[in-house]
């Protein structure tokens, strides 16, 4: 996993994952079809991975669509 200070210069080369005001995961496009690839040969690592990069934002959405907590956890989870 690639950890780097960066600032918003080029979104469309690589999509960030804010941990903290301060720290953002970069992932590019191969690494995503990698863990993608990883993730259909049953790869717990490439899973994982995924659910750090998207997790929040699959939530954030399950949340919007449903209007309700708990059934966006029941979406997600």
């Amino acid at each position: 996993m690639r950890v780097k200070r960066i600032e918003k210069k080029n979104p469309s080369l690589c999509k960030p994952f804010a941990l903290s005001p301060h720290l953002i995961i970069m992932t590019s496009p191969e690494e995503e079809q990698k863990l993608i690839q990883g993730l259909s040969q049953g790869d717990p690592g490439s899973y994982d991975r995924l659910v750090d990069l998207y997790g929040k934002k699959i939530f954030r959405l399950a949340l919007q669509l449903s209007g309700e907590r708990f059934d966006a956890e029941d979406i997600v989870l």
